[in-house]
């Protein structure tokens, strides 16, 4: 689903509201008029805290952004960052093992399909072999000319191109 500014702007005060005055009162002002004002007018989701977000059908860009405020202004102590960073990059980590696994060469080029075809391949050189060895090769016999002989003599007797 695309997602515009203006929505995520929405959904990110939505959040915030279900969060209650406590985290709101911790956003300096100007972040919070910017969300205010940047928000969707016609577009006002409701979030429940009773019910996790992930169930909630939020978008990625307004959980990033609500990511973005809990580090910068929710965080009380140094140790408190360090703790939610942690977190973010153990997730990024799980996500990209999840990608690569999904996206691995093996999946994209799966094996089944490489050993079927080297054993067509196989099959086929086996068939040519066969083809060649079943038909009788005729060997031309390679005649050097008269003109030809006399240049090889002359060019013995004199050394030369040897």
């Amino acid at each position: 689903m695309v997602i515009t500014t203006k929505e995520m702007y929405s959904e990110v005060y939505g959040i915030l509201k279900a969060l209650g005055d406590k985290y709101i009162n911790k956003l300096p002002k100007t972040v919070l008029k910017v969300i205010t004002e940047s928000k969707e007018e016609n577009y006002n989701p409701e979030y429940s805290m009773s019910i996790p977000l992930k169930e909630q059908k939020i978008n990625r860009k307004s959980l990033a952004m609500i990511a973005l405020l809990h580090y910068n202004y929710w965080c009380e102590t140094e140790e408190d960052r360090v703790k939610f960073k942690d977190i973010l990059e153990t997730n990024e980590e799980k996500h990209q093992k999840k990608m690569k696994e999904k996206y691995s060469n093996d999946k994209i080029f799966n094996k089944a399909t490489t050993k079927i075809e080297e054993k067509t391949i196989s099959e086929k050189v086996d068939r040519f072999v066969e083809s060649s060895n079943q038909s009788t090769a005729n060997i031309v016999e390679y005649k050097q000319s008269f003109f030809n002989k006399v240049l090889d003599k002359i060019k013995q007797w004199f050394n030369i191109f040897k």
